[in-house]
């Protein structure tokens, strides 16, 4: 019984960490930009591989601005791209 709730702890913990550090794209645009969730927020981004070190995943996404808070993230709210 006590493995069974290790696996649990420790399946959560490593949703949460991708959650927070990965950027996960969406097929939503605002604009001309596409979306992204981000650290429990919506994120719009850009795929840049010469940005240099403001970047994530190996170079190729630039993260610039936030138009979505967590309930956007969890797709209770609608994304209002004025923001």
């Amino acid at each position: 019984m006590k493995k069974k709730y290790f696996i649990l702890i420790v399946s959560i913990i490593i949703f949460f960490v991708i959650a927070y550090f990965i950027p996960i794209p969406t097929n939503t645009m605002c604009g001309e930009s596409p979306l992204c969730w981000y650290k429990f927020g919506v994120y719009c981004y850009e795929y840049d591989a010469e940005s240099g070190g403001n970047t994530h995943l190996g170079g190729n996404i630039h993260i610039y601005s936030k138009v979505g808070g967590f309930t956007e993230y969890l797709g209770l709210k609608d994304i209002d791209c004025n923001r």
